[in-house]
């Protein structure tokens, strides 16, 4: 190739990679939502209204047997951990639908869950960090407390999936301190492999990982498995979400 046909490539090369970071810096100069610059902002939930639709009870994400699961898993995340760690006389509220108002409304100790099926899980437990470990859980499955308090449904009709039109659209968590807070589409939190979690590594759960109670689900990203729950409820709009209001994806969805 001539001088004049190098120079002709360096010329369009130049060209274009000044177009796209003409049009990177546009982006950036967006007005921000949630935390994103616009533009950004609606492709990541494009993204995740796509990854939502293929969330299905049907499929479940890879399970080990129990020797594979680490003995200490890896502690992460400190937020919202204030409160008592012991379960005596722990509760939660099942709060006022919508608003997650706690004023009124029952509360749930672990007795109340002892009378559900017991559930384990070993998993490769996912950090949006970049890291894994193979965990073990026990506890109880989310959709089955939903089911015997009609957390999930509008008008008292059985929810199963969570798409039927009588079910509320998403359910919100908070830690007792209400310093920490997750909001799940419904389908993902009545997966059969979501669990509220009393035990790891087939032990009761320490302090450092959400005692007395804490949230395990594994078709979502760590952040979403929330520790030391203090309310539940349904919502049709999406519940707060303390890391999308600092620009992550709402759904996280694996």
């Amino acid at each position: 190739m001539g001088k004049a046909g190098i120079w002709r490539r360096w010329a369009v090369f130049l060209l274009l990679a000044g177009g796209l970071g003409g049009g990177i810096g546009y982006v950036l100069q967006e007005p921000r939502e949630q935390g994103l610059p616009r533009t950004l902002r609606r492709v990541l939930s494009l993204n995740e209204r796509l990854a939502g639709q293929m969330v299905s009870h049907g499929h479940l994400v890879d399970t080990f047997p129990a020797r594979r699961a680490v003995r200490v898993p890896r502690v992460n995340g400190n937020i919202g951990m204030g409160g008592s760690a012991d379960t005596a006389g722990y509760a939660f509220y099942l709060a006022t639908p919508g608003t997650g108002d706690t004023t009124g409304r029952p509360r749930y100790g672990l007795a109340a869950l002892r009378r559900l099926p017991w559930q384990e899980l070993v998993f490769d437990f996912k950090c949006v960090e970049g890291w894994s470990q193979i965990t073990r859980w026990g506890g109880y499955r989310l959709a089955d407390f939903a089911r015997t308090t009609g957390l999930a449904s509008k008008d008292g009709r059985p929810v199963l999936t969570g798409r039927e039109p009588w079910a509320y659209k998403y359910i919100g968590l908070a830690t007792l301190d209400g310093k920490y807070y997750v909001g799940l589409d419904m389908p993902s939190a009545l997966h059969p492999q979501t669990l509220l979690c009393t035990h790891v590594s087939g032990q009761w759960l320490p302090a450092r990982q959400g005692a007395p109670l804490r949230l395990i689900i594994p078709v979502k990203y760590g952040v979403k498995s929330i520790k030391k729950i203090g309310k539940i409820y349904a919502s049709d709009t999406p519940p707060p979400d303390y890391w999308y209001n600092k620009g992550y994806a709402y759904d996280l969805t694996l």
